[in-house]
């Protein structure tokens, strides 16, 4: 048992009963004398307070997880998802503020697919901690890992990586569940193996080992590579991004760095500066991989090419520094956007 965003609660409580008193003194007795200037913003302000803890207290919440499933307790709602009704639980990252920092997510779905469902005001469900849409209940929760390990003993269905879920709103769900066909009409489409999905501790030395590992395949392969969107713990006065040769990438990386985000696209040829936003963006770019890296233990390795994918597949001490180790098809990709 949990409780959800309580320290939202307490701090706005204990502003509210603060203001409060500060009122009962600033007002003047009851002697007719005219209020002193500047109450009336002293006022708006404590009802702007007062409005804000009441929204407070409807996010807040107390979560339960054991045997029968996850059941949410909110002040006038209650959400139980049992187990053998839960059909995908998985991950996501979502923008707490646009340019501002990221916030790691677990979600527990009655939806087999919960990316493909329509997804609007995706961000107010969100700060309630449970989604409905599709007729089903979806919990919303921020990850942890003492939180993840109970979710993961009880149950047995595998992890989904959902990276993207919902950051375009119910238009991204629409296309993808109603747009044109690339296939052609009446031609049955070929489920695609798109790329890897890992999932490492988050210490330092394993985060180092899994990049050298990976990329310790793909140099081998493609001998141009363009950084970015890159931010790390260590060393932040140096600013790695731009055009590498596979040879400078694999250098820069036996240095000390604790890498927290970053993207890394491999190319056969000559580095070409294209914008990549989501898969469509990469399936047409010139690029032959893409290394997304959130969150420091969070890898999606995107590769056109099956052979290299399954040499890293078959790369057995990559597969023991994770935790999560899986292919990403057509099917189970749910990431919308390749921002990170």
């Amino acid at each position: 048992m949990r409780p959800m965003n309580p320290f939202q609660v307490a701090a706005l409580l204990g502003i509210c009963i603060y203001g409060i008193i500060a009122l009962s003194k600033a007002f003047p007795a009851p002697t007719g004398e005219i209020p002193r200037p500047g109450m009336g913003i002293f006022v708006f302000l404590m009802l702007l307070d007062i409005l804000l803890f009441a929204i407070a207290v409807y996010t807040a919440g107390w979560l339960v997880v054991d045997e029968r499933g996850a059941r949410l307790y909110k002040l006038w709602k209650r959400v139980e998802l049992p187990w053998e009704e839960a059909r995908c639980p998985g991950t996501f990252t979502t923008n707490v503020a646009r340019y501002s920092f990221h916030c790691p997510m677990l979600l527990i779905s009655l939806l087999a697919e919960p990316w493909r469902a329509i997804v609007f005001d995706f961000k107010m469900q969100m700060d309630r901690n449970y989604l409905y849409f599709d007729g089903a209940y979806i919990l919303c929760l921020e990850d942890d890992k003492a939180l993840r390990a109970v979710i993961e003993a009880y149950c047995p269905l595998p992890w989904t990586q959902m990276d993207g879920f919902g950051e375009r709103g119910g238009y991204r769900q629409l296309k993808r569940m109603y747009g044109s066909s690339k296939s052609g009409e009446g031609r049955e489409e070929r489920t695609m193996t798109r790329g890897l999905f890992l999932r490492t501790d988050t210490d330092m030395k394993t985060v180092t080992a899994v990049w050298r590992r990976v990329m310790g395949v793909l140099c081998g392969r493609y001998p141009a590579w363009l950084l970015d969107s890159f931010d790390e713990c260590l060393g932040g006065k140096t600013d790695p991004d731009g055009a590498y040769t596979s040879r400078e990438f694999k250098q820069w990386l036996d240095g000390e760095h604790y890498i927290l985000f970053a993207r890394a696209f491999g190319y056969a040829g000559e580095v070409a500066r294209e914008t990549v936003c989501d898969y469509e963006d990469y399936q047409r770019a010139a690029c032959r991989c893409a290394v997304l890296c959130w969150d420091a233990g969070y890898f999606q390795v995107y590769c056109k090419d099956e052979n290299v994918l399954e040499a890293l597949h078959a790369d057995a001490e990559l597969r023991a520094l994770c935790d999560r180790f899986e292919y990403v098809t057509d099917e189970n990709d749910g990431r919308t956007t390749f921002c990170i």
